[in-house]
């Protein structure tokens, strides 16, 4: 292998691995939350102890896959046969077959956007998050 592909490919896994690790360390504090809010409902899922832990945790991994990337970048390393961005910003449908494809799935889209916004709303969703967000608001403003 040539030396640009071992140095791409390590970049990529080092990028995997935060991310899984970082999946991991998430889910580890969720779960220990819960399990202390099973036993006092009052109590927080998440606190900034658990989070600064979990980032120590996670720190070294995090750094290494950063100064990788920026001595890749610096290198001029990069894949040459990777996707390139597309002039004008439209990827080209040929054919009128493609054109109708491409309008079904739009449509398709929408149509099941629209459904889980609705379904979100009627199970009553909506208010949650409304009232975590004027939560979150009134305590980064400090009226909290």
């Amino acid at each position: 292998m040539k030396k640009n592909k071992i140095l791409l490919l390590v970049q990529s896994l080092l990028c995997v691995a935060c991310a899984c690790l970082l999946s991991v360390l998430t889910l580890n504090i969720y779960l220990k939350g819960s399990a202390v809010k099973a036993k006092d409902p009052l109590a927080w899922i998440f606190t900034r102890e658990q989070a600064v832990t979990a980032l120590k945790t996670a720190a070294p991994l995090v750094i290494a896959a950063v100064i990788f990337t920026i001595v890749c970048v610096i290198l001029g390393i990069r894949d040459e046969k990777g996707l390139k961005p597309v002039k004008g910003g439209r990827i080209p449908v040929q054919g009128t077959e493609n054109k109708k494809r491409m309008r079904s799935v739009r449509v398709v889209c929408l149509i099941a956007a629209a459904a889980l916004i609705i379904g979100g709303v009627v199970n009553g969703s909506a208010g949650d998050v409304l009232a975590k967000a004027v939560n979150i608001c009134t305590e980064c403003v400090g009226l909290g």
